[in-house]
Order: structure tokens, then C-alpha cells, then sequence
């Protein structure tokens, strides 16, 4: 008699398990989903009707999988939600009491459920009415509740959906929203990939953040992607089911790949965003996808990933005294694009303190090697007074005096009786209204880069301690503009890097929970673990005595100061 044809193996993927074919059992994918690009799940029991037939006894009328991890966890999180329903917060009713109820039986599969009632707001924090005025002006805040929203299923084209209007909102501080071409982005899985995992893993630290199996699904879905980017990579050059050239996808999925472990959810054991990071300025170095970018894309989702990396190569630099990869003339180029920062015309302020802010990296970087600045005195001195606000050397009323001692620069006046910027600049900050317009906000918000590069020229260059108090002077107007309540839109959650580097410099208790404050308010609009790894930071940094190096006649250096965050993350 024939035996009976082994059609599957056991442990076979579900995929394979519903065609009835052998599972070469690879995870996190098997090569036929592969092939296939299609999901591939492997383990857990799957139900075909939840509140039906096939959920009964101790499953009876929860819309949940059936897990052995997921049990306790949804008995404990049903018995919060009515305790939370029969109270308010801040006398606000409470948002699980604004969702819709599911139809019911609807179809379910054992995945975890990445969309829950949504239980965390996207508000500022609460503390009066201004600042619900304040999270209402934002042009997605109302998508983005509903998709808080959304049912527990989620799949790939939800994701997609969430990362077209949650994520790149919150890379983008224009009004007008960035086009992303979700069907080429489709079409592509090295991109498509690592679009879900950025926006799988950005859902479920806003929804479910400490979720046994949310945290194994975000894993997941990164090992996808990097996966699927380690393989294209092997053959970047064309793709069996588009005839397009794929370096350029290639490289705004590494960027993606950056956000991911860098921004969006770093780890502190590893440095996979500084893989990455190197990662991209090879790809741009082997494909000269540089000039390309620059001149050709000007629109949409390339463009906002060069804006956003060329972001991180700039604060990377500052940070770590590195070579940069783009040179201070690339920021004039970004005139016109859909950069993070908007589509902003030629020779906009804040594309000028950019291209400052590189030129002082690369001084700082041959500082850092052991070169000596003397020879760049006179341009140090013109790049300060740019970032004061003033256009010539004249205009200023008391220029800094230098003198040369120990082969770095010292400032040889005390004399601080002068504000940090300009008087035009310090005119909005200055202002009684209770709400700042356009133009004012963004001079307050252009601030905050000029002040974070002035306590940049004063700590490298000048070698001041912290506490010099030109240090600290610059420091509390830098204060000032990044813990402005009165910006308008999302200027005030998008000043990560000055808050770094004037959070850093903060001496005093007041100085330090106004720091925090801001911060916080700022991650309760981002989600960005990036704010966790930050606020750790300062908290370490402001723990330290601040004389400690001032008694043994020595001061922290800038690098040393930053160098337990710069390869962690990436703020800006």
C-alpha cells in the first residue's frame, strides 16, 4: 500500500499550514512567505470567531486571543477600564468610554491586539484650558485619535495608513502634510517592512507600552525588516517585480531603520542606530545618491528622509567631534524641499543657522583631533556673530575679545552685560501677548538653534566651564525659547537638540524641573523613546556635583560630557 504523502511538518508556519505545504521552518520568516511577501506567523492557537461558538467558558464574550500570556493581563486591564469608566481624570471623561463597540462575531486571528481602546491622550499635558486649545490647533490631532481607535485587528495596510498620517506628522513641522506614495512603497518589501516596523513599533509604545507580547511583535517586525534590507542589499541594483532602481529606496530605508532604533525606540545596550547611521552614508558614498536627492526629489517621502539625516549627520558631529558626511553648503540645497522643518523659501533663518551650525562641527572636528583653530579665528568670530542676529562684526555692540592661551581661546573681557542675540530677536520672547503669531514663532524657535550653537562656541572653543556665567547667561535665555508655551502648531516639540544641549547646562533646581516640563510635555505629543533616553541622561548629568572638576583645576570637556547619549540616539 502507498503511504500516506507527508503534506506538513509540524511546527509549520500557519501560512504553510493553510495551502497544506512542507515549512522550511526559518523564523522570523520561512523562505515561502518570503517569496510570497506575505506575513508569517508561527505558535499560537488561532480563533476563527471571537463571542461566537469558539469562545466559550473563561474566553466567553472577550473579544481577546487566546494566549497563556495575554490572559492575566486582559482580566487585569478589563477590571481597570470599568474602574476607569466609574471616574475621570483631570474632569475629563475617560476615552475607553468613547470607543465604539465591536461588531460581534468578528473574525480575529491570536495576534496580540496592536490597536487598543486608546488609554493615553495625545494632549499636552493637563493643566488648564490654554493647553487644550493648544493640542486642538494640531491638523492631524483628530486622525490620530481615531486611529487610537481602531479596532484590535491590525494589518499591514493599517499600518501603512498609521505611518502616512501618526508618524510622518510627527517629522514634520508644517501644516500642509508630506505625500507618501503608499503603493510603490508596497511595491518594494525592504521599504515596506521597514515602514511597518517604524510604525508597529511607534503604535504600541503610545498604546500598550510594557506588553509582554506587544514587545515581542515589535520585535518581530524590526528582524523583518532587517532582514529583508540585509537581503536587498545583496542585489540593490533591480527587484524581479518592479523594473525601477533601488539604491534610493534602499537608503530611505536605512533612514527608517535609524528612526526606528534611534528615535523612535533605542535601546541603551546596543548601538544599532550608529550602525545605521554608518550604514546610510555608505549608501549615499557607493550610489553618489547625494546630488540626486538634492536636485531631483524635492517632494515627499525621499526628501523627508534626507532632511531627517542629514538632521542626525549635523547633531552627530556636535556631539561627538566626527567628521560630518554633508558639507555646510548642502543646507542651501534643502530651499523648496519637504524637509522636517517644512518647505521653506532660499535663504530662510533657519537654513542659515544650519549651515553655521555644520560650519562649527567641522571646526570643532579638527579641534577634536588635535588641530589648532588659530587659523580660523577671524571666520569663529563671524560664524558668532551670525548666530547672535547681527550681520556684520559692527553691528554688534561688544564683540568678543579673544587672546590666545594654551593654544585654545579664551575670552579676555568679563564684561556680560550684553544680551546673548540681538534686540530684534529677543522681541518675541519678550512679548506679553498671549499668543504668538507665525513669524514670531519662529524667530523663538530659531532661538533656540542660535543659543544651543552659542553654548557650542563657548564650551569648545573657548573652553568655558558650565558654570562661567556667559555659559549660564546664553543658558536661561536658551531656557526661555525651548519652554515657550505660546508657539504656534508643533514648534515647541521639535527643539529635542537644543533642549539636550541647554538641559544640559542647567545649574539651578528651577532651571532643571522647567527642563523636565518641557520634556515631558513634548513626549506626551511624540512618543519618542528617544525622551526617555534623554531625561535619563540630565537626571545622571545634573546628579553629578557641578564642582567637582572645578576643584581638582579641571573642567568637563563637551565631549566628554555628551558622550554617554551621542550614540544612543539621535535628538533633533
Amino acid at each position: 500500500m502507498t503511504p500516506k504523502r507527508v503534506r506538513t511538518v509540524e511546527g509549520s508556519c500557519w501560512a504553510c499550514k493553510d495551502r497544506r505545504v512542507i515549512c522550511d521552518l526559518q523564523r522570523p520568516q520561512c523562505s515561502r512567505c518570503t517569496s510570497e511577501d506575505q506575513a508569517c506567523e508561527y505558535g499560537k492557537l488561532r480563533l476563527r470567531w471571537c463571542n461566537g461558538v469558539a469562545a466559550r467558558g473563561r474566553f466567553a464574550g472577550q473579544n481577546v486571543p487566546v494566549s497563556p500570556t495575554d490572559v492575566d493581563f486582559n482580566e487585569e486591564k478589563s477590571m481597570q477600564r470599568d474602574e476607569f469608566r466609574k471616574s475621570s481624570v483631570n474632569g475629563q471623561v475617560s476615552p475607553s468610554a468613547l470607543t465604539p463597540p465591536s461588531p460581534s462575531p468578528s473574525l480575529s486571528l491570536s495576534s496580540p491586539p496592536l490597536f487598543s481602546p486608546r488609554e493615553t491622550s495625545l494632549d499636552l499635558v493637563k493643566s488648564d484650558d490654554g493647553d487644550e486649545e493648544q493640542a486642538n490647533q494640531f491638523p492631524d490631532y483628530k486622525k490620530a485619535c481615531q486611529f487610537f481607535e481602531a479596532p484590535s485587528r491590525v494589518t499591514a495596510d493599517d499600518l501603512m495608513l498609521y505611518f502616512e498620517h501618526i508618524v510622518i506628522d510627527r517629522f514634520n513641522l508644517s501644516t500642509e502634510p508630506v505625500l507618501v506614495d503608499l503603493v510603490a512603497v508596497n511595491n518594494y518589501p525592504a521599504l515596506r517592512y521597514s515602514v511597518t516596523a517604524v510604525a508597529k513599533a511607534h503604535q504600541q509604545l503610545s498604546t500598550c507600552p510594557g506588553h509582554h507580547d506587544a514587545f515581542l511583535s515589535k520585535r518581530s517586525a524590526r528582524h523583518k525588516a532587517i532582514y529583508n534590507f540585509r537581503t536587498q542589499l545583496e542585489n540593490p541594483t533591480h527587484h524581479k517585480k518592479s523594473r525601477r532602481l533601488l539604491p534610493l529606496d534602499l537608503f530611505i530605508a536605512n533612514v527608517l531603520l535609524c528612526i526606528l532604533d534611534g528615535v523612535i525606540d533605542p535601546n541603551d545596550e546596543s548601538a544599532a542606530c550608529h550602525v545605521h547611521y554608518r550604514g546610510g552614508r555608505a549608501i549615499l558614498s557607493q550610489w553618489k545618491l547625494h546630488q540626486q536627492l538634492l536636485q531631483r526629489h524635492k517632494r515627499g517621502l525621499p526628501a523627508l528622509m534626507l532632511s531627517c539625516f542629514a538632521t542626525m549627520d549635523l547633531t552627530y558631529s556636535l556631539l561627538t567631534g566626527e567628521e560630518q558626511y554633508f558639507r555646510d553648503t548642502t543646507w542651501a540645497h534643502f530651499a523648496g524641499s519637504d524637509g522636517w522643518w517644512g518647505v521653506l523659501p532660499p535663504y530662510d533663518p533657519f537654513l542659515d543657522i544650519m549651515r553655521n551650525l555644520s560650519r562649527l562641527a567641522h571646526l570643532g572636528h579638527v579641534l577634536h583631533r588635535g588641530g589648532e583653530v588659530a587659523p580660523f579665528s577671524d571666520e569663529l568670530e563671524a560664524l558668532t556673530m551670525a548666530l547672535k542676529g547681527y550681520t556684520t562684526l559692527t553691528d554688534g555692540l561688544e564683540p568678543l575679545f579673544m587672546t590666545q592661551q594654551n593654544e585654545f581661546f579664551a575670552i579676555k573681557s568679563s564684561r556680560n552685560t550684553q544680551a546673548p542675540l540681538a534686540p530684534h530677536l529677543l522681541v518675541p520672547m519678550n512679548s506679553c501677548a498671549p499668543q504668538l503669531d507665525s513669524d514670531e514663532s519662529w524667530t523663538v524657535f530659531c532661538n533656540a538653534y542660535r543659543l544651543a550653537g552659542l553654548i557650542y562656541i563657548y564650551r569648545v572653543f573657548h573652553r568655558l566651564d558650565a558654570s562661567h556665567p556667559l555659559v549660564q547667561q546664553t543658558t536661561s535665555y536658551g531656557l526661555r525659547a525651548i519652554c515657550e508655551s505660546r508657539l504656534k502648531g508643533k514648534l515647541a516639540h521639535c527643539l529635542l537638540f537644543p533642549a539636550l544641549v541647554i538641559g544640559a547646562h542647567c545649574r539651578t533646581t528651577p532651571q532643571q524641573k522647567a527642563n523636565l516640563l518641557a520634556m515631558r510635555s513634548t513626549a506626551a505629543f511624540l512618543n519618542f523613546g528617544s525622551l526617555r533616553v534623554m531625561e535619563t541622561f540630565l537626571q545622571g548629568l545634573w546628579a553629578r556635583n557641578p564642582s567637582s572638576y572645578e576643584e581638582e583645576g579641571e573642567s568637563e570637556s563637551w565631549w566628554g560630557c555628551f558622550k554617554p547619549i551621542a550614540e544612543k540616539t539621535f535628538l533633533f
